[in-house]
Order: C-alpha cells, then structure tokens, then sequence
C-alpha cells in the first residue's frame, strides 16, 4: 500500500550546485495523501496547480485554488494547503535560492510581495508553465558529465523564465514601476529578508541602500505602512512559531537565539502578545496535538 505523503519543511537549497540550489518535485493532495501542514522555509518556493481544487492558506489568508493556479512563496512566509472535500489536488513544486533570480525580477517580486498569485485562465499559458517545469525537471535530472557549467546557466535562464512569465500574469500594480525610491525600498526589503535572524539595525539598512537614517526610516513607514521595529519583529517572531510548528524546536532559549534575541524574556512577552501563548506553551501544543 502507498504511504500517506505529508510535506515536511526542507533546508535551504544548497548553495553552488545547480542540481540543489534548484528542486523541483510533484506532489499530491487528497485521495488517501494528506494535506500539506503549515510549515515554513528558508528558501523560496513556486508552486502551481496542475488539477483539482482546494485551499492555499498564506501568512493566515486562505485564497481557492484550482488547475492554473500559481504562487511564489518567499522566505519567512508560512503556508499550507488542503483539498477540497471529494477532490485531489496535483501541484508541482518548485524549490530554489533566492540568489538564483535576476535583479530586476527579484526587485518586482518584493514590488508586489503581498499578492504573489495568479490563475493562468488560458489552457495555452498553464501548458507553456508546464513544459517549462518539465523542461527543468529533464535539465536537472540529467548528469551532464563534465558539463556543469553549462547545466547550471540552463537551470537559471529557466527558473528565471518560470519567474519572468509567472510575473507577467501577476495583478501587481507596483511590478512595472521604475521609481527610484522605490527600487532603493525593495532593495533594502529583500537585504531585511535576507539578514532578519541577525541583530540589524535601520542604520544598517539604511547604508546598504544608500539613505540616510531619517529618510529611510520616513519611506519605510509610509510604504510599508508599518515602522521599522515593529515589521523586523513581526519576521522574527513569525520565523520563531515556524522553528516551533514546523522545524519542532523545543527549548525557547534555542529559537530566542536562533532567531536574534539577547533577553528571553522579552522573547517570550513579545511572542505571547502576538499569539497569545507563550513559546513553551506552543511547543506543547505541537508535542500533544490532543491534549487541551
């Protein structure tokens, strides 16, 4: 009998190999295989819906999804998905580095970072998606001997045409903006993504951008309609319940470090205030899922 499947969080791509800072697997949901709990990853993902219908859940907003669905996952994002009753979802998977994508995507990735979703409604668009999926797959697969180079300027100039037309069919309106502000803001997003487990302070991304202090931290609050402090927080504390449900940390004082925090107790009050259970309290919960 086939084992029940049931998503785990990975590590990170590896970094300088092209057949792991790219993965590519297809999965199943329903149908005697179990949906996909909330977990989260250091990496970015891309996934697209090649049948049924169900649910994907991101960063707690739940969107239907169904054939032709796609979204990109970045890092510190947590999710999960789950068929609809008397449905089997077939989706396929897409693992990778965020180092892998090229500039000017990358900067209209983080542009439209809040609604990373689109459903190709023409058959032709979801069939041009999954040649290209399965074109990677082939490239990846394959050994290449001696060739390595070659492999890994394929895999990227594909990841990046995955990520180019997936971006085209996005509803963002910022994707196509050449403001130089705001260029400057998605860079110093994605360096706050990159680095937020580390101690960095708005000074320091404020100099990675190439701003002073004051105005970044002015542009910062108006664009991200949330002041620096509290949208870093808000990324520690999300990783910190996903070491807990997802990667099953169980001692606080691991994940305090884990995730930046000098004093345990403010880690624990801040934790509590978001979500409304201490870090020993979640850890639990995850370790006695029946116990109330």
């Amino acid at each position: 009998m086939e084992q029940q499947h049931l998503m785990k969080t990975v590590t990170a791509p590896g970094i300088g190999d092209p057949s792991t800072d790219i993965r590519i697997e297809w999965h199943q949901v329903g149908n005697g295989w179990e949906p996909v709990i909330l977990h989260w990853h250091n990496y970015c993902e891309f996934e697209f819906i090649l049948s049924g219908r169900g649910t994907h859940t991101l960063n707690n907003v739940p969107l239907s999804v169904h054939r032709g669905s796609a979204y990109i996952c970045l890092m510190s994002d947590f999710h999960k998905i789950k068929n609809a009753p008397d449905e089997t979802l077939t989706l396929a998977n897409l693992k990778f580095s965020e180092s892998l994508i090229q500039e000017p995507l990358l900067k209209q990735i983080y542009a439209i970072s809040d609604h990373l979703y689109c459903d190709f409604a023409e058959e032709k668009d979801v069939l041009q998606i999954v040649s290209l999926l399965q074109l990677l797959e082939n490239i990846h697969s394959n050994d290449y001997s001696g060739r390595a180079e070659v492999k890994r300027i394929i895999l990227e100039c594909t990841l990046n045409q995955i990520v180019a037309f997936f971006l085209l069919h996005c509803d963002g309106e910022n994707r196509n903006s050449s403001n130089r502000k705001e260029n400057k803001m998605q860079k110093a997003i994605s360096f706050i993504h990159r680095n937020f487990t580390k101690n960095i302070s708005q000074a320091d991304v404020a100099e990675q951008v190439g701003l002073s202090v004051n105005y970044f931290s002015t542009m910062f609050k108006n664009q991200m309609h949330s002041n620096y402090s509290a949208y870093l927080l808000n990324l520690k504390l999300n990783y910190a319940r996903n070491l807990i449900v997802s990667e099953h940390f169980t001692k606080v004082q691991a994940i305090a470090s884990k995730i930046g925090f000098s004093s345990i107790p403010y880690f624990i009050k801040a934790f509590k205030k978001k979500f409304d259970v201490t870090p020993k309290e979640m850890i639990e919960t995850v370790q006695n899922p029946k116990k109330k």
